[in-house]
């Protein structure tokens, strides 16, 4: 068993990266692996049609994706996340969490007093209690609220509770 540890250990260090996006030698730099760039470890955004993960369970993180990355993970409290620009993101946000999906495919699951914002594009959003979504600028939007068993189209707005 250690042969194999050892040697899964030595394949896996070889395929990261040098450097991350924004210059950090390691993956544990790069919050969001090597595509993306990092102010800090809670203010990243993803390259241009790149691919990165995400996992800030700190408050008030940051997370931008935009010209045809795709992104996925997920960011914790009072998160401030965006996806546009023909991207492609997956994300959970946490209580008090705002995302906006500008003419991108989105898939967003949302805590308590969450704001979603669809402009053009997809965007398909599981609310886990009460949040707000908007759906506008020719988005096709799909949600569904706490206690519902499918998803129902969404024109306008549309508040979960």
């Amino acid at each position: 068993m250690r042969v194999v540890s050892a040697i899964l250990l030595v394949v896996g260090t070889m395929l990261l990266p040098a450097a991350c996006g924004d210059g950090s030698s390691t993956l544990a730099e790069c919050p969001g692996g090597p595509d993306c760039t990092c102010s800090d470890p809670k203010n990243c955004s993803c390259a241009a049609d790149g691919s990165c993960g995400f996992n800030c369970q700190e408050e008030g993180c940051k997370i931008s994706c935009s010209a045809g990355a795709t992104c996925e993970g997920e960011c914790s409290k009072d998160c401030d996340a965006s996806c546009s620009e023909g991207s492609k993101c997956t994300l959970e946000i946490g209580v008090g969490g705002d995302f906006s999906c500008n003419n991108a495919d989105c898939d967003i699951t949302a805590q308590d007093e969450s704001d979603i914002a669809c402009v053009g594009g997809t965007c398909k959003i599981t609310c886990i209690a009460r949040c707000d979504v908007a759906c506008t600028g020719g988005a096709v939007c799909e949600a569904k609220c706490a206690g519902d068993s499918e998803f129902k189209p969404v024109e306008g707005s549309l508040q979960c509770k």
